[in-house]
């Protein structure tokens, strides 16, 4: 078999030199089109630029996919023949590997002309015309097309409601200072549509239900000044009554346990707090409350299409509900217009177990399973709260780290409990927040054994809540955060180790782990802002994410003396004392819709203070690794100049961090089909500590010599992308090492990819899931 499709591939690189033979006769195949301009010379270069973009997205047909100049996939078609039957190997062979010839078509490019010239007129270059030809070269051809390009013209002024009805015309003025359409501006049809949809959608959200961006009619006059375009704005004469007028909620129904079997009889609750709001759920699965969170309508006021699309989204995101339907119906009361809105919804089951079991890949080389087993109970207190109580358990072993056979056992027991809604002493109101707010308790605890050396075992609580108080923030904020960290059962290889001479900073180390009973009570609070404007920019994405987080201030207020050694305790336990800040600062640019250039700059900064000289050892900064620095191993990089011996030990031992830190990441991602990525990327960075340069010498404490100090490394990937998760694979080397002397910490110019002793000490493979930022 392995012989048989060898022979394919084969024969289809051959096949892809001469593929001209299997064309039908007279044929050819279609290689791309070409644009050339014969523009006035008003027009400017990046108008044409503007234009050539825009006509290469929308040109069809799309020619065969080729590689070094060749279509390989429409040699892979033709290798394996004409399929004997359908669903054969070779009909298999061909939908999965190969890909039909494109053949070059007067038709079609008499089509696009056509299609062209009607864009050119879209985009404001009235009386332009485009012509298009087949250039024939062998048995291939290309369009070619020909722009004659006539000067833009531009807005001269906008005409708003001259015979709409007097009520929208009031609605409608008072919309005016917003609009997208300005004097001066080219001609765009593409932003009257906006502003079309604009409007339309500003009138739903004033309670007109049935308006329509259909409904705006728009006229222009090209016959003002010099290539001037005066605009006419108003309503269509023949637009429908019914959306003329503005609409209330009746009444608002919810079936909260609908199936498309049918739904509960609908029923009425006399003691119901919210008059018009009626649940119809006969096994009381649910609390009556946990709608009139979720659904943002009201009975009694005007219809807000933004309201509703809240409610739709807010009861999606509960995560109660596996379907959510909606209709609304209209009719009259009195003199006022009003709707009845409905809400079917499928619940999920309330209790679900399941069990999971992977294979992972750590950061620090270590590599190992992991087995999960997981309870979930969906509906609480009848409120949608999702209590989780998870177990797991697995082992680690040593990847490439001399053979040292290092085995680590893990194990541990989480609740967490998610209640959607802010469960706070004092009332915060969030009927106008996009997403329901969420009040979440963890509490757990995580046992790691680490054979023949110590075990660590942490247990931890906390208090919290998430919300999104618009499309651009989104807030995290844990006033209660406590995780008690204790270290035991040292074996012989532990305090053998103290003894180590080959390793400077082994006996520190050690005393870390001997000493690392602590206490960490705190605060911590995330800000993620987006950009709206950006939010649905093609080419351009962007995110900061800000973390400030706060431990020990409380504590020193309820236990304000300190011991006889200095240092302030809980119940005999030392407790941390810092102040923790980052900011991540990630944006992304695509060039083209394959090619994507993707940033990213760290800074964080930790400022321990009364019991702590430095960031406890969780949370202390680091460089290296698979979404740090990829060229160098977890944690070898710094503080400052120094470095650790890279041997067995910097996988025994989690230390290698700093109190302050700095990264910069550049990685150029470039899509080579659906499922294969290629990727080119540079990082630099380093960590340092703040104040103390005892633990790890001179040169580790952050100076005004930071810059000289920074590691960078470069390297390639490949990623492949399976829809449900992307697997990625970095390679990378060391391009700069600061703990060499000034003057040699560049090694560029020493790499010797053809040198086992080089790739051992400087070729690294990163293996991990998903993109490092």
């Amino acid at each position: 078999m392995k012989q048989r499709l060898l022979w394919m591939l084969l024969t289809a690189v051959l096949a892809s030199c001469s593929v001209a033979r299997y064309l039908p006769p007279g044929e050819r195949l279609y290689a791309g089109a070409d644009f050339r301009f014969a523009s006035d010379s008003l027009v400017t270069g990046n108008q044409e630029k503007e234009l050539r973009d825009k006509l290469k997205e929308i040109v069809r047909p799309r020619p065969n996919k080729r590689l070094l100049g060749f279509p390989y996939k429409v040699g892979l078609y033709y290798a394996v023949g004409d399929p004997r039957r359908e669903g054969d190997f070779r009909s298999w062979f061909r939908r999965k590997f190969g890909e039909a010839p494109v053949l070059a078509s007067a038709q079609a490019t008499r089509v696009n002309t056509s299609i062209f010239t009607n864009e050119l007129h879209n985009e404001g270059f009235f009386r332009s015309a485009v012509t298009g030809q087949l250039i024939e070269k062998g048995q291939q051809a290309r369009a070619l097309y020909t722009l004659r390009v006539a000067p833009r013209y531009q807005l001269d002024s906008i005409v708003h409601w001259s015979d709409s009805s007097y009520r929208v015309r009031q609605v409608l003025a008072s919309l005016q200072n917003r609009s997208l359409l300005r004097k001066g501006q080219p001609f765009r049809l593409e932003n009257i549509r906006l502003e079309q949809q604009r409007l339309s959608q500003q009138m739903q959200q004033r309670g007109y239900y049935y308006f329509s961006p259909s409904y705006i009619a728009v006229l222009a006059d090209s016959a003002v000044g010099k290539r001037g375009i005066k605009l006419y704005l108003t309503t269509r004469p023949d637009m429908p009554a019914a959306a003329r007028v503005p609409y209330r909620i009746h009444n608002i129904f919810v079936y909260p346990n609908y199936s498309f079997t049918g739904a509960d009889t609908l029923g009425t609750d006399p003691a119901a707090r919210l008059p018009g709001f009626y649940v119809s759920d006969s096994t009381h699965r649910f609390n009556d409350r946990l709608f009139r969170d979720a659904i943002a309508l009201r009975p009694g006021e005007r219809y807000s299409s933004r309201r509703h699309d809240l409610s739709v989204a807010r009861l999606v995101n509960l995560g109660v509900f596996k379907f959510v339907r909606n209709r609304f119906e209209a009719h009259s009361l009195g003199d006022t217009a009003v709707l009845d809105a409905y809400y079917y919804l499928t619940p999920y089951q309330k209790k679900a177990i399941q069990a999971e079991a992977a294979a992972v890949s750590r950061s620090n080389n270590l590599a190992g399973t992991q087995l999960s087993f997981s309870w979930r109970n969906r509906n609480l207190w009848r409120r949608a709260e999702l209590l989780t109580v998870r177990a797991t358990g697995g082992t680690d072993f040593q990847v490439g780290a001399f053979d040292q056979g290092i085995v680590n056992y893990r194990y541990g027991l989480e609740a967490s409990l998610i209640v959607p809604r802010l469960v706070t002493p004092i009332r915060i109101p969030y009927d106008r927040w996009e997403v329901l707010p969420k009040t979440e308790y963890r509490l757990g605890f995580n046992n790691l054994v680490r054979r023949g050396f110590y075990t660590l075992t942490s247990f931890y609580a906390s208090m919290g809540y998430t919300w999104r108080s618009s499309r651009q923030f989104e807030h995290s904020f844990q006033p209660v955060s406590l995780n008690y960290v204790r270290s035991g059962n040292f074996g012989d290889k532990f305090y053998a180790s103290l003894a180590d001479t080959t390793d400077p900073n082994a006996f520190y180390r050690n005393i870390q782990i001997l000493t690392l009973d602590q206490l960490i009570f705190g605060s911590l609070y995330t800000l993620n802002y987006t950009p709206l404007s950006l939010q649905r920019s093609a080419k351009h994405s962007y995110r900061l994410g800000f973390t400030a987080e706060s431990a020990g201030g409380l504590l020193s207020l309820l236990r304000p003396r300190p011991d006889t050694s200095g240092i302030r305790s809980l119940f005999g336990v030392p407790y941390s004392q810092y102040l923790l800040l980052s900011l991540d600062n990630r944006y992304s640019y695509h060039l083209t819709p394959r090619l994507t250039l993707a940033t990213r700059l760290y800074g964080g900064v930790g400022i321990p203070y009364g019991n702590s000289a430095y960031l406890p050892l969780v949370k202390q900064l680091f460089s290296g690794g698979v979404n740090s620095l990829r060229g160098f191993r977890p944690r070898t990089v710094g503080p400052g100049v120094s470095t650790r011996a890279l041997n067995a030990e910097t996988i025994y031992f989690q230390d290698g961090g700093g109190d302050i830190k700095l990264e910069a990441n550049a990685e150029l991602r470039f899509n080579l089909t659906d499922l294969f990525q290629l990727a080119a990327f540079v990082d630099a960075g380093n960590v340092w500590m703040k104040k103390d340069e005892s633990v790890y010498g001179p040169g580790t404490v952050f100076s005004r010599d930071f810059l000289r100090q920074l590691a960078i490394d470069g390297g390639v990937g490949l990623r492949l992308d399976f829809t449900y998760f992307l697997l990625r694979l970095d390679l990378a080397t060391p391009f700069r090492k600061p703990w060499l002397p000034p003057g040699q910490r560049s090694v560029l110019g020493q790499i010797q990819p053809f040198k086992r002793d080089w790739r051992q000490e400087n070729l690294i493979l990163n293996i991990a899931v998903g993109y490092p930022f």
